[in-house]
């Protein structure tokens, strides 16, 4: 029976080739351990910088009705409305105010429409021409069509944002016409600090002592027409807030 002999050189160099083999082995599998924790880490990592969705902090604008007065009973017209807008600057709100179109679909008064609109070369003022406040309902039927007058007759900046005030006057639109006929006042200047940390307020004023203390001429309306002229213009006023706070929510221009 013959034996196979092995060179002990060649045993040597075996058994080397072996350990070798066993290293690399060894030294891959710890370089796929360490990969696979570091991106167990990373993964960790940022699920803890994530916030969670109800935890992040959206500054969306909110508008509400501050102030209310308007009698039904009074023989005398005066409505005083104060609408205030959180997260959203004086500056803002009159730069839409002024911008947007007056009427029609996209404009400022949603529900109205009107033959035409001219402006002024500064923008500072507008001509609103057989303005219809609330379209073909019958509301615009029973008061009739109107012409308006806006102007911003002031502008202040202070230390926290603008102060503004602008003058609206009504005017007949058919010749001969009495009323509607007469100004009032919309005023946008920063909210109180006991009405929001953060906001803007518009306030119309309508034969109020304000109106009043600047000799504006006083706000008539045709008899028979003031309720409707109450409960419409107020509806519009509403749409018209809820109108620029849905554009600075959204960012969409204005038409």
């Amino acid at each position: 029976m013959s034996r196979v002999l092995h060179h002990p050189g060649v045993e040597c160099r075996r058994r080397n080739l072996g350990k070798r083999a066993d290293r690399a082995r060894r030294e891959n599998l710890v370089a796929k351990t360490d990969t696979n924790n570091v991106g167990r880490t990373t993964q960790i990592e940022r699920i803890k910088v994530r916030p969670k969705a109800g935890e992040r902090k959206i500054n969306r604008v909110e508008v509400q009705l501050t102030e209310s007065y308007s009698p039904f009973l009074s023989f005398q017209l005066t409505m005083r409305h104060r609408r205030c807008f959180s997260n959203a600057s004086s500056k803002q709100i009159l730069s839409l105010v002024l911008g947007m179109k007056f009427c029609g679909a996209g404009g400022l008064m949603v529900d109205s429409t009107c033959e035409c609109e001219e402006y002024s070369p500064d923008r500072r003022a507008r001509f609103v021409k057989n303005f219809r406040p609330l379209g073909g309902g019958l509301g615009s039927v029973l008061a009739g069509p109107f012409d308006v007058h806006q102007e911003l007759i002031e502008y202040t900046e202070g230390m926290r944002d603008v102060v503004a005030i602008i003058l609206m006057s009504f005017s007949p639109a058919r010749p001969g016409g009495e009323e509607p006929a007469g100004s009032f006042l919309w005023q946008i200047e920063p909210a109180r600090p006991d009405e929001l940390s953060n906001g803007a307020c518009w306030t119309e004023l309508i034969n109020t002592a304000e109106t009043r203390s600047r000799r504006l001429p006083e706000l008539r309306i045709k008899s028979g027409a003031k309720w409707v002229f109450q409960l419409g213009h107020n509806r519009l006023m509403k749409k018209a807030a809820e109108r620029i706070a849905e554009i600075l929510n959204t960012g969409i221009t204005p038409l």
